[in-house]
């Protein structure tokens, strides 16, 4: 009998099982039932059994989990110490798992727990028995030392297991300092983890340490492999002659970026023309699929990283800053590597024509949004007045006049999206001051939202429509993000 793929024959047991298989199946009885070689069936069964698909009773008969009384899936903790399974199979209820049931399981790990049964009246509980992968093997917390016992006691209070630490492990941490620690055995005697000190942090009240145990605990990596720092490096921003065939030219365009006062990348622009009665709009975003190609050093860790990260008092880049900051930001007076999208609509706001292409811009202004806004009301503020040193006053008249043409194709597309059914989900956003010293927090204030905000989103959003139209259209594969319709009544709150 002709020996299957391995993966191709579990994908047929896991079949055979969801559609027929009503009991558990001893193996030779489940190769007789699928024509199958009953050592590869074996082999299959035991990988089915590792991931947690199908697990053996004491008679050797396979079966599907709840066929067991188990439950396999993801382990939610509570910080007060319980904690729940949230299962693998849809539309199985969560199991409760309480204090004292969780084995060495913590928070986020794939688990196997056994049905209790519904001692409680309020579902069904379950008890961890084993578990299938971890959800990280070092651990954020203070380390502490009492007598000749050492341990970590996790930052993250929905772990409920503290890493016992031998002196000879401690990696030169002292009482009371965050560390991060490596599990070494996780299935110690007396299901204790036994680690040791791969990072000291230091002092919870220094400068810095919150943060950095913020980044640590959820393993964000904060520096890039030499490999990709090399590959940054060598990018060169200046366009070869070849390379205008297929890129177009839109130096001499009047294109703006507009971002946060203290925004170091700049990764979108915009531009308006009236046309015809009604309006071209231009969106442009930096072009960095042409530095991280497809396979290269720098795509594989953009990847790895899927975005950047903000914090209070750093950003974590999903690209090296020479990328981020200098080579790809639109910077103003620089020319730039761009992919456009060229929008004609109506004077009613609608959309006629898209165009999307390779393209190069010079940016002629960095604007910031407080600086925007004050330009379109006609303020003369001191951001206005500081802008506007070296700049002839008809330069900035002109600025202005093309703000406020934005500004109206703006409410105009954001008036035909409510009446499109949209909902205006205008929510506060706050902003942190540090004390670069301490690191302690000086101010928390509410951003003041202003229309040049609204201008950029509306701009963006109709840029976005008109890309997954496109795709659509030429029924391309394409990502989409689904959501599902609200609740009506959360709608009136």
């Amino acid at each position: 009998m002709m020996t299957e793929p391995n993966e191709l024959l579990e994908h047929k047991i896991r079949a055979y099982f969801d559609e027929k298989a009503a009991k558990p199946m001893s193996s030779e009885k489940i190769a007789e039932a699928l024509h199958a070689n009953h050592e590869a069936v074996a082999d299959a069964l035991e990988e089915l059994e590792q991931e947690g698909r199908l697990f053996a009773n004491k008679a050797g008969r396979y079966g599907l989990p709840r066929m067991m009384g188990l439950v396999v899936g993801r382990l939610k903790g509570n910080e007060r110490g319980f904690g729940f399974i949230i299962p693998d199979e849809e539309g199985q209820p969560d199991a409760f798992v309480g204090r004292g049931n969780f084995g060495t399981a913590i928070h986020g790990d794939r688990v196997v727990g056994r049905v209790l049964g519904d001692p409680r009246g309020q579902g069904i509980e379950a008890k961890i028995i084993r578990v299938l992968a971890r959800a990280r093997e070092t651990i954020v917390g203070t380390f502490r030392v009492r007598g000749d016992v050492a341990f970590v006691a996790p930052l993250d209070r929905r772990i409920h297991v503290a890493v016992i630490v031998a002196h000879r492990d401690w990696f030169g941490a002292q009482h009371g300092e965050v560390v991060v620690a490596q599990v070494l055995d996780w299935e110690a005697p007396r299901e204790i983890p036994v680690g040791k000190i791969v990072e000291v942090l230091g002092d919870p009240d220094d400068p810095g340490v919150d943060i950095l145990a913020i980044v640590r605990k959820f393993e964000l990596p904060d520096e890039f492999p030499p490999e990709v720092e090399e590959e940054a490096e060598a990018c060169d921003p200046a366009i070869a002659d070849e390379e205008w065939a297929r890129r177009r030219d839109l130096s001499k365009d009047y294109i703006i970026t507009i971002d946060p006062e203290d925004a170091k990348d700049f990764d979108d622009a915009i531009s308006l023309e009236e046309k015809g009665g009604g309006w071209r709009l231009g969106v442009h975003i930096a072009d960095v699929s042409h530095y991280a190609a497809p396979g290269s050093e720098l795509d594989e860790e953009a990847l790895l990283r899927g975005n950047s990260v903000y914090l209070p008092d750093r950003v974590l880049p999903m690209l090296p800053e020479r990328l981020s900051n200098f080579v790809c930001s639109l910077r103003p007076g620089e020319l730039k590597r761009t992919v456009s999208l060229i929008a004609d609509l109506d004077a009613k706001g609608e959309l006629k024509a898209v165009e999307l292409f390779p393209s190069a811009i010079n940016s002629r202004h960095r604007l910031w949004y407080e600086l925007a806004q004050d330009l379109i009301d006609g303020k003369k503020s001191p951001d206005v007045q500081g802008f506007g040193h070296g700049k002839s006053q008809s330069e900035l008249d002109e600025l202005a006049d093309r703000l406020r043409r934005m500004d109206a194709l703006a409410k105009l597309l954001h008036q035909r999206r409510l009446e499109r059914g949209a909902i205006d989900l205008d929510q506060p956003e706050t902003k942190i001051t540090l004390d670069e010293a301490s690191g302690k927090t000086l101010e928390i204030r509410v951003k003041e939202r202003l229309r040049t905000h609204q201008l950029i989103e509306e701009f963006m959003l109709l840029a976005n429509e008109a890309v997954a139209k496109l795709l659509t259209d030429a029924k391309g594969p394409a990502l989409y993000r689904v959501h599902d319709k609200p609740d009506p009544k959360s709608l009136h709150h």
